[in-house]
Order: structure tokens, then sequence, then C-alpha cells
């Protein structure tokens, strides 16, 4: 048998022998696949490695990335505990005075709202200011009627600790009904009477429910705040706001006061949660006003064509007070940066606040 002949054998077994190398090839190629654990089990075991209400926001938005993306890497889940620890820390400002970039948790942030308050309180309740005293026992009346509102995140008392070393409820209403009688500020007669609504005090009997409007008898906000307090003096009160000619409802002092009342050396992340909460607590009792305030002009209470006819004529107002009731503050950011640009940017704003009332009131009035 010559070699001529055996060429065509041996060509077809090396394209055989070819054919199968490449089969091998692929397989050991596609081994991986079958070995590796898809990236949504890797995802699911680090999750389960960290109960999912300690882990860090970073952590849970990293790992729905990673299961969306399909072959991103899995951080281990050994990693995952410092992560978590570090993350839940409270912001401080580093030797150099830089601020880490830690996104605080949501409930971490409600709980550090309790300590900020308190120093607040204690700073504000010993300034010279009438307005200053009169936001400490404001505060005071806040987190005891809407201590539990937003903020605190579901089994979290975060309002608990402070409101047990503050005075008690009766003795603020006094004391702010006090500072209400003997100073002109029209911010000061609001937050008064409506500390002293429902409240079974001698101070409170001797306010009245008109003081804000008189002193400021253009702003539509305090008739129609009368109207909440006073259900007989309703009629007027829409009179007298619908000819009325602006409208402010002076929403912000109360968290302005706890801003230049907290020191700037403090940890940025309680100054910030501080700031915040007094901000929803004032919203929470801005909204109970209004609803108040709102039934004047009900379907129900529009039926008498005189009130129909004054709440008609107050309804651009009343839709301010809607608004007033319902708006809410920016979230922004939460990284711990962001957290301090907020608060210094906010405090900019209030004592710049605080500078224009104080220009424009002239001489302080006893």
């Amino acid at each position: 048998m010559s070699l001529a002949s055996l060429r065509p054998y041996i060509a077809l077994w090396g394209l055989r022998g070819a054919w199968t190398l490449s089969v091998a090839l692929w397989a050991l190629a596609l081994l991986p696949w079958f070995v590796a654990p898809a990236p949504q089990a890797a995802a699911a075991a680090a999750r389960a490695a960290v109960p999912q209400g300690a882990m860090g926001e970073r952590e849970v938005a990293a790992q729905s990335a990673s299961a969306g993306a399909g072959g991103a890497e899995i951080e281990p889940a050994a990693v995952l505990p410092e992560r978590v620890a570090r993350d839940d820390a409270v912001c401080v400002l580093s030797a150099a005075g830089e601020v880490p970039s830690t996104p605080p948790r949501p409930d971490r942030l409600a709980r550090l709202a309790a300590p900020g308050l308190q120093q607040a309180f204690e700073a504000l309740r010993r300034r010279a200011e009438v307005p200053s005293q009169a936001a400490a026992w404001w505060l005071r009346v806040l987190l005891a009627r809407h201590g539990s509102a937003a903020g605190c995140t579901a089994g979290t008392a975060c309002d608990a600790p402070v409101a047990a070393e503050l005075p008690t409820l009766s003795v603020a209403i006094d004391a702010l009904a006090q500072l209400a009688q003997v100073n002109d500020d029209a911010w000061v007669q609001q937050i008064a009477q409506r500390a002293c609504a429902g409240a079974a005090s001698a101070a409170c009997a001797s306010l009245g429910a008109r003081r804000w409007g008189m002193l400021q008898p253009d702003n539509a906000a305090a008739w129609l705040e009368l109207t909440a307090a006073d259900a007989q003096a309703a009629d007027e009160a829409l009179f007298r706001a619908a000819m009325a000619g602006r409208f402010d409802a002076q929403r912000g002092r109360l968290a302005a006061q706890v801003l230049l009342a907290t020191p700037a050396q403090g940890p940025p992340l309680q100054r910030y949660a501080a700031w915040r909460r007094a901000g929803e607590l004032e919203r929470d009792s801005d909204a109970a006003t209004a609803s108040a305030a709102l039934r004047a002009c009900s379907d129900g209470a529009r039926r008498d064509a005189n009130r129909a006819q004054l709440c008609d004529a107050a309804a651009r107002w009343l839709a301010s007070l809607r608004a007033t009731a319902t708006d809410a503050a920016a979230a922004g950011a939460l990284d711990c940066a962001g957290v301090e640009q907020q608060w210094r940017e906010a405090r900019e704003r209030a004592q710049q606040a605080a500078d224009d009332r104080a220009a424009s009131a002239g001489p302080a009035h006893p």
C-alpha cells in the first residue's frame, strides 16, 4: 500500500481530530458557567449574610445594580459587616476638617435628632431675646404633641429621650403664653395661640386669639388662623382675610432658631438631624391648623349663602393656606459632605433673615 493511497484517510482522521479538539476546548471554556453560582444567587447569598435592615443604603443599591448587570462582581459577604458598621457611624470632622462621604441611614438620622433638639432647647431658653425663648417653649410643645410624627421609623421612639428630660407640656404652654403677653412679635403671638389651643391655662385665657391679627391686619394668614381658633369668629375672619393684601404663614421660624442655636462645632449629622426634625414639627403644626381653618369653607359650611360669598372672596388666600399645609422640604443628598453643606447654607439663610427682620423692626420693645 503506497503513501499516496493512504493520504485521503490521513486527511479525514486529521479533520476528525481537529473537530474533537475544538469541541473539548469549548467545553472547558463553558465549564465555569455551570460551576459558578449565578449573579442573582450570589447577591441573594450576600443579602442573607447581613440583615436588610442593618445594611447601608450603598450596599443595597450596589447589590441591586450588580444583579441587574448580570456579570458584575459581587462583594464578598465577609466584607459587608465592616462596611455596615462604617455606614452607621455618625459623621464627624477629621483632623483636616474634612467630612467623610459616608451616607447616613434614615433611622440613624431620626434617632440623632433627639440630642440635637435637647441642645437647641437649652441654648434657646437661656437667650435674652423673647423670640428665642419662645422658640424653646414652642419646640417643647411640638415635641409633646407631634413627637411620633414624621422622621421616626416604625418601632423607634426617636423623641422619647428628649421629651423625658424637658419640662412638662403645661409648663411650656404657660411660659409661652406669658412671653406673648409682654411681647409684640407676630410670630410669638402665632405660636402662643397655637400652643394655647385646647389648653386649660389661665395665661392662655388672658391671651386671646386675635393678637396676631391685630398686629398684622394686612396678613391673611393671621385671620385664617383665627377661623381655626374661634369658630364663632369665622365670618369676621374670612372677611378680614379677603380684605388683606398678603399671606405670610411665617413658615421656617422655628427651624431657623434651631439652626442658629446649634453650635457649628458639634457633629454634622446631629446638627443636620435637629434642623430637619424642627422643620417637620413645624409642618405638622401647619397641617393641623390648616385643616381646622379650612373647615370654615367646607362643602357643608358653604351651604350658607353668606359663608359661601365670604369663602369665594377669600379663595386665593385659602389656596395659599392649603399649599402651606402640604408643601414639604426637599430631601436633598444624604451623604455626609452634602449634610454639612446643606446645614451651613441653611444657617446662612437663617442668619440673613434674622438680620433683615431686626433691621425692619427697628428698636426692640420690651
